[in-house]
């Protein structure tokens, strides 16, 4: 019989002996050749600020992670290694001769729903390549991952290659903020995955930016003018709320943090239809399947004219 009161959280997990022992045997080999590859192990806390982890990815991110408060200052469980080896370079290494190959291990955990193979905590064996580029540092980390998975013993593997900064090029056109341009980026995995599909990133949407309207902004605020005049606009509110005698509210706001407030959901809402239009376009792009001699021709016609960084990108990748 099981006690609820001392029950397992859910979406975490106990191992077995046979399933810990199995789980630091794959992560040994995985860790094994990424030595050979000339990458040192460093090690991250598990607990850090949450700002480090809300640059990288948006303000949104903080719905994905485990936080808590200690002395006033938001810090949180790691949901992946990059922003701390991020801030490790900053603290101790930017003198340090480069490139830098660096691999991390461990526990880390995200806020996600809990699903069929996909809980709120996992193992992650990753790297990091650090004052290299190009085509030849890519080629370096996709040669080194197959060639560990290799060595676990999958065989039949598959590999896929995006190229992050040549979708952030294609959904230039549809002006969006950057929270929002973060989100679409986010959602080319859930627009493909079996069972998500568009209704899923809708409703992500809501939940994540539940003051975004489902309708073209107020007249009073034309988009046109957001765009052209916003600081003037912030201005004007500020001084609106405070002539109205708002300097600060029941729960201390300030007049300037409700003037940034309401300018950030007229905005919002004057990129409604341009957000739909971008996931259209996502969802043509995530349509895209087959050899290389019929998708890149495909991938090119999404291409707008006048996209010269788009258009340098996608040669690039063509390349």
């Amino acid at each position: 019989m099981t006690n609820s009161t001392f029950s397992r959280p859910h979406g975490f997990y106990d191992r077995t002996a046979a399933e810990s022992a199995a789980a630091a045997h794959i992560a040994a080999q995985l860790q094994n050749t990424l030595a050979r590859f000339g990458y040192q192990r460093l090690e991250t806390p598990f607990v850090e600020y949450a700002d480090l982890f809300l640059t990288k990815s948006g303000d949104d991110a903080v719905n994905r992670l485990f936080t808590f408060e200690l002395y006033g200052r938001l810090l949180c469980l790691r949901s992946e290694f990059t922003p701390s080896a991020a801030r490790m370079y900053v603290e101790r290494y930017q003198h340090a001769p480069k490139p830098l190959r660096w691999q991390f291990a461990g526990e880390v955990f995200r806020y996600e729903t809990p699903q069929r193979n996909h809980s709120r905590q996992f193992t992650m064996v990753g790297t990091e390549l650090i004052g290299a580029a190009g085509a030849s540092a890519d080629a370096e980390t996709l040669g080194m991952a197959m060639h560990a998975l290799q060595q676990l013993g999958l065989q039949g593997l598959r590999l896929v290659i995006g190229h992050v900064g040549l979708l952030a090029q294609l959904i230039e056109p549809f002006n969006l903020d950057r929270r929002l341009r973060r989100f679409v980026l986010r959602q080319v995995e859930n627009l493909r995955r079996p069972g998500r599909g568009r209704a899923y990133v809708e409703a992500q949407l809501a939940k994540l930016y539940g003051d975004l309207p489902d309708s073209e902004p107020s007249s009073a605020f034309p988009a046109e003018a957001l765009a052209a005049d916003s600081d003037k606009l912030g201005r004007a509110l500020q001084l609106l709320l405070e002539s109205a005698d708002l300097g600060t509210t029941g729960v201390g706001r300030s007049s300037t943090d409700i003037a940034k407030r309401l300018l950030t959901k007229q905005r919002r809402a004057s990129q409604h239809a341009d957000l739909m239009q971008a996931l259209d376009f996502l969802e043509q792009l995530c349509a895209l399947d087959g050899a290389p001699a019929q998708v890149l021709p495909a991938l090119e016609r999404l291409i707008a004219p006048g996209q010269t960084i788009g258009r340098a990108l996608f040669d690039e990748l063509r390349a």
